[in-house]
């Protein structure tokens, strides 16, 4: 699962866990002012699974995203983050990670992204999800991936970390 601050940060956690083929929860809320003076507040949670659709395929991790994030480094804004809404986008975490682990849902599961708008207080799941297809993801082919195990020693050796 991921919580994470930044695009980038988000990218390379879904990298890392697409090449060991592990799932990946990833959620993030944000708070944007209207022209007439309210916030809309909202966000979201994407379950990025092997095989499936990535966090590129959803359209929430792209390049002109990257890019905005990349030109704003080092200036420190008035990011504002709620706890109330970071509490509903965990809770809808916690009920995916669940139904992947437990016989809690008898259907397959498949990548997904859930919406949340705190404005409407509404929970949708994301109409990109729709538009997806059949699984399959053209950024993360499950043949290129690494091995599904992870030994944090073969990571100390191929960016030579401290034991």
């Amino acid at each position: 699962m991921g919580a994470v601050d930044t695009f980038k940060a988000r990218a390379e956690l879904e990298v890392f866990c697409r090449a060991h083929l592990i799932p990946y929860c990833d959620l993030g809320m944000d708070v944007h002012k209207l022209n007439n003076g309210g916030y809309f507040v909202g966000g979201q949670v994407a379950l990025s699974l092997p095989g499936d659709a990535c966090m590129r395929c959803m359209g929430l991790i792209t390049e002109r995203r990257l890019s905005q994030e990349a030109a704003r480094y080092g200036r420190a804004g008035g990011m504002p983050q709620v706890v109330w809404t970071n509490g509903v986008l965990a809770s809808v975490a916690v009920n995916l990670i669940i139904q992947l682990f437990t016989p809690w849902q008898e259907t397959d599961r498949r990548s997904t992204c859930i919406e949340f708008d705190a404005n409407q207080n509404t929970l949708t799941t994301s109409h990109r999800i729709g538009e997806l297809g059949p699984p399959s993801c053209r950024h993360f082919p499950t043949n290129e991936a690494g091995s599904p195990s992870f030994d944090i020693r073969d990571l100390r050796a191929a960016t030579r970390m401290p034991a």
